[in-house]
């Protein structure tokens, strides 16, 4: 489990029960699991973004494509409102 729930994320588990006598084991087993999932520990940290010598290809990149996305987003509503 520590695989599952470990690594860079904080993570939240929401369980829920039953009231029937006809689950009790199934309610039995979700808080098994809820007190074996308390147990596992991480360490989130907030990832850094380092700036090199690539970032501004990168930008470059990331604008180009910022413009081609909002290109292809005209055109989309221009299509739809046949009005261009």
């Amino acid at each position: 489990m520590q695989h599952s729930l470990g690594g860079n994320a904080r993570t939240a588990i929401v369980c829920t029960l039953s009231p029937a006598l006809s689950h009790v084991e199934q309610s039995r087993n979700t808080l098994l699991f809820a007190t074996r999932a308390k147990e596992v520990t991480n360490n989130a940290h907030v990832n850094m973004v380092t700036i090199g010598s690539q970032w501004p290809d990168d930008l470059f990149v990331f604008s180009k494509l910022a413009e081609e996305n909002l290109t292809a987003f005209l055109s989309i509503g221009c299509i739809r409102q046949a009005a261009c």
